[in-house]
């Protein structure tokens, strides 16, 4: 939602003083994004997003710049609801499982009544069986996961490159793609109306953290207790969880984003929002970098820690990573105007080297 909103933010402003060259820049810009994600894919570590934000900035997000901010929002939402539901289905094989299962259950339902099942029955339950055991946590799993993880560096860039580019790439970037492209329409609507800007009543704001959180935490609340019920056998996971997805997803980010926003206009927390917006202005650079250390901490580094921490001790990793973002971000943003990466895009991107000390003019 938040790059969406950029996109409406970067080229509106350009526009406004006048700029000729906004779509070159847009463009650029989310070139050199694509070719960051790619680097980040296979060298650092394959759950990365950048490629996708840049390629579908260029394929959609331009175009649909002009669009009123209801169409967005309406757009945006009905492709979540639709189109980001039936990718989910397809890259979880939601949608194959739930029809495997019950057609399964119909055949065993005949056997137990005495009725032999024909061979292509007999095949519909193979392929079942097959798909269950797929989906079975054992410790051999569990131990070829963790060995794949801890590939030796080489081993591991040459392993993400071949599954980007000969394996991975339709899976997870067509897919997958109005999973994203949805909300950056969403984000795109809610900044042409004010909405994270803060320009909206506060009443506004509390109205869209009850509606939304009275949507969101049940939907998800009962997905949960679902999946934990039945231990979290992976289609009741798929039906609870993955399936209604979107419906809590969307709501749940509003709500959210209505609690920080009315935090910002109510004035609390000056501090804390001092330190956070410091990581907002060098988010790239961050990125990256909590990618790094993650790596170090679970993979490349003496500790090589993936697979040995409970999920409460990862909790543990997580304060510990933020804590270095925030504090390790204010100190830079005291002498410096970007973070390095960040300078780095908005030099590639405007052509020119960007003056990268605090208080010196640069480019908008």
């Amino acid at each position: 939602m938040l790059f969406g909103a950029g996109v409406i933010l970067l080229t509106s402003r350009g526009e406004r003083r006048g700029n000729h060259d906004v779509a070159d820049t847009y463009i650029r810009r989310n070139l050199f994004l694509m070719c960051f994600g790619v680097l980040h894919d296979c060298f650092i570590w394959s759950g990365y997003i950048l490629f996708d934000y840049g390629f579908e900035a260029l394929l959609f997000l331009y175009p649909f710049r002009k669009l009123k901010a209801r169409t967005l929002l309406w757009t945006g939402t009905l492709l979540s609801l639709t189109f980001a539901t039936i990718g989910m289905a397809l890259f979880q094989g939601a949608g194959r499982d739930l029809q495997l299962s019950s057609e399964a259950e119909k055949i065993r339902t005949q056997q137990g009544l005495g009725q032999a099942a024909t061979p292509e029955q007999l095949e519909v339950l193979n392929q079942w069986k097959a798909r269950v055991d797929s989906q079975t946590i054992t410790s051999a799993v569990i131990k070829k996961e963790v060995a794949d993880a801890k590939l030796p560096y080489f081993a591991s860039v040459l392993s993400r490159a071949q599954n980007e580019f000969q394996t991975g790439f339709y899976v997870i970037h067509i897919d997958l793609m109005v999973d994203m492209v949805s909300a950056m329409l969403i984000g795109m609507g809610l900044m042409k109306i004010g909405f994270f800007s803060a320009e909206l009543p506060m009443s506004t704001y509390v109205l869209c953290a009850l509606i939304g959180f009275g949507i969101s935490l049940p939907l998800t609340a009962l997905g949960v207790f679902k999946a934990y019920a039945s231990h979290f056998y992976f289609l009741d996971v798929e039906k609870w969880l993955f399936l209604p997805y979107y419906v809590g997803r969307e709501s749940g980010s509003i709500a959210i984003c209505a609690v920080v926003l009315l935090i910002v206009k109510s004035g609390l927390f000056k501090t804390a929002q001092e330190w956070l917006a410091a990581v907002g202005r060098t988010a790239f650079s961050n990125y990256v970098l909590t990618s790094i250390i993650c790596q170090i901490i679970f993979v490349w580094g003496p500790w090589k820690l993936f697979g040995e921490l409970a999920y409460y001790q990862q909790i543990y990793v997580v304060f510990r990573v933020w804590t270095f973002n925030l504090i390790a971000s204010s100190l830079w943003l005291r002498t410096f105007a970007f973070g390095p990466l960040e300078w780095i895009w908005r030099s590639l991107t405007y052509g020119a080297i960007q003056s990268v000390w605090a208080n010196r003019p640069s480019r908008p």
